[in-house]
């Protein structure tokens, strides 16, 4: 292979003596940038574009003080949101501040550019479409992102069509991608399946489409064969990325078409002209439960993928061209 592969979605974080940045409340494991790389060597990775884990927190080690910026909880039919500190052992609810994730994202730029790596790393700020402001929207975009990142069962996104038309039409004038995270379910009986479906690729597509904004959306687009049509028709404005396989063949009830290799299906069922390689570092696990991780992902994908052109394309042509990278 005389090419880097391009890591289309990932997430990192760090911790040093005083501080840990960007672990997930949830996740037992801080991605960092030590492993990424062990996974990016295995795998051919020259470029990443990261983003924070979703559910970030901020850790003081010396004080004793966890920050959690942003939470929901479903309550009597309502979404209701929240922030978080934990202070020596002690619990603090909090309304959420405006622009949730701008400390997060502060520290993790900087951190990126002093820490020396291997891989080019190429920060994707997370965004928060029912929080932030357009002031802070436009401070991120004047600092030249190749992306923006939403996330929006974390943030708790339960309609698309609520969210302020001025963030979007600020993002739709940058003409900076927007990742998405995409979901899917069929049987609502929770708040989180309300989130699920409502972040459904094809409620994203419709929203992204009316405000001619461009959009990676990740999860290949949980198979949805709608979606590879809109995909193979609209070239250049929307972008599959393909990962977590492992974590997404094990999860089927979040797939929008049956099958038992989500992989192979994925590249049965798009054009090689509309998918991303990505590996969405460190969600690749074969369960929530023992969190196994993988290094497998581009071995398993050349499985599949066997002609040298289509591969370049998926692995490098396609994020190169529309991350401008």
């Amino acid at each position: 292979m005389n090419y880097k592969v391009i890591d289309g979605h990932s997430h990192i974080g760090y911790e040093t003596e005083e501080e840990v940045v960007g672990k997930n409340i949830m996740m037992p494991y801080l991605p960092t940038i030590n492993e990424y790389e062990k996974i990016a060597k295995k795998n051919n990775i020259g470029i990443s574009l990261v983003a924070p884990c979703t559910s970030p927190m901020i850790i003081d080690k010396e004080r004793s003080v966890t920050k959690v910026f942003c939470l929901w909880k479903y309550v009597n039919n309502k979404f209701e949101y929240y922030s978080e500190i934990v202070d020596n052992g002690r619990i603090k609810i909090l309304d959420v501040q405006s622009n949730p994730y701008k400390e997060v994202n502060e520290k993790l730029m900087n951190y990126l550019k002093n820490v020396e790596t291997v891989v080019d790393f190429k920060y994707i700020p997370a965004i928060n479409l029912y929080f932030d402001t357009v002031d802070y929207l436009e401070e991120l975009l004047s600092y030249n992102p190749k992306g923006l990142k939403v996330h929006g069962i974390s943030t708790g996104l339960y309609d698309l069509d609520i969210i302020n038309p001025n963030l979007l039409k600020v993002i739709s004038k940058s003409n900076v991608p927007l990742a998405v995270h995409t979901d899917y379910c069929d049987n609502i009986s929770s708040g989180i399946d309300k989130l699920y479906f409502a972040n459904n690729p094809l409620n994203w597509i419709k929203l992204l489409s009316k405000y001619d904004i461009r959009g990676y959306l990740i999860h290949g687009c949980r198979l949805s064969k709608e979606c590879s049509y809109i995909l193979k028709q609209n070239k250049g404005q929307f972008l599959a990325g393909i990962s977590p396989d492992l974590l997404l063949n094990n999860e089927p009830e979040r797939l929008m078409k049956n099958t038992d290799n989500y992989l192979r299906d994925l590249l049965n069922l798009y054009d090689e002209d509309t998918l991303s390689f990505d590996i969405d570092y460190n969600w690749n696990y074969t369960d929530r439960i023992t969190y196994t991780g993988d290094y497998n992902q581009l071995n398993r994908f050349c499985e599949y993928v066997s002609d040298e052109t289509s591969k370049k394309k998926i692995l490098h042509d396609n994020s190169k061209k529309f991350f401008r990278l």
